[in-house]
């Protein structure tokens, strides 16, 4: 019977727990790790084999559990921050959308990207060109502005702007801008 011990070990037997957190299913299974074959349960935790490995195995699993809860939570938060109105006001696009506010997250970028509020308020209300609603991988729309200065992203459901950056010489150019 082999020993829990080195590094190979280890990621072996961090890639088993992932695999084992990742398949739970309703019913027991039997798994191999390092030649001992051990029962798993309906959430990925091992119920026989030798005491060391099911320590570890419980170990890497519980770790893994924390890890996925943490950046599930990390993602909430900043999709909260992009609907939330940190700044409130009340244009009118181009297209008729009525926007609200600007999220914390676009303050944020207007600083760090040198955009200014009457850039982005000019690319909602004059715009050059605006684009198709689109999803992005989270399921959250965006409709894009492009402005002289600036291109606007907003929520068309929410009425709430969620980023921007500089329009670029060959957008400005392609869409008619000087």
């Amino acid at each position: 019977m082999n020993k829990l011990d080195g590094r190979s070990d280890e990621r072996r037997v961090a890639r088993l727990a992932l695999r084992l957190s990742d398949s739970a299913n309703d019913e027991d299974e039997w798994k191999t790790v390092n030649g001992t074959h051990i029962k798993v349960g309906e959430g990925g935790e091992p119920k026989s084999g030798p005491p060391a490995l099911k320590k570890a195995l419980n170990e890497k699993r519980e770790e893994t559990i924390e890890k996925t809860a943490s950046s599930q939570k990390s993602s909430e938060k900043s999709t909260e921050s992009l609907q939330k109105v940190a700044k409130s006001c009340n244009i009118k696009a181009s297209d008729g959308l009525q926007v609200k506010g600007y999220s914390s997250h676009i303050l944020d970028q207007m600083k760090d990207r040198n955009v200014s509020e009457s850039s982005v308020e000019g690319a909602l209300t004059a715009s050059l060109k605006v684009k198709p609603d689109k999803l992005d991988e989270y399921g959250r729309p965006s409709r894009q502005y492009i402005g002289m200065r600036a291109t606007v992203a907003v929520n068309p459901d929410s009425g709430v702007m969620c980023s921007v950056w500089p329009t670029s010489n060959k957008l400005r150019k392609k869409y008619g801008g000087e």
